[in-house]
């Protein structure tokens, strides 16, 4: 991912100039700083630090969020992990 990061980047900037959001500058703040916070991530930021991390360690970090409980009780219950 890291080397095609620029492709990335390039589709999520594309939301930003969607007429539809435009129009709503809350919804177009909030896609700027998830934008930001994707471009930390695919450089290896996984804290506030700002130190690089390994794809090892960010590997690492994905797994321990996945499986924290206080991650996966904010879950839609929609999405329905029970089936």
């Amino acid at each position: 991912m890291r080397n095609n990061s620029g492709n990335i980047k390039s589709f999520l900037y594309s939301f930003i100039h969607d007429p539809l959001i435009e129009a709503n500058n809350n919804v177009k703040v909030e896609i700027k700083d998830g934008l930001e916070t994707v471009t930390k991530k695919l450089n290896g930021q996984i804290s506030t630090a700002g130190a690089s991390a390994t794809v090892e360690e960010q590997v690492e970090q994905v797994i321990l969020n996945a499986i924290n409980d206080e991650s996966l009780k904010q879950m839609y219950i929609g999405w329905m992990p029970w089936l």
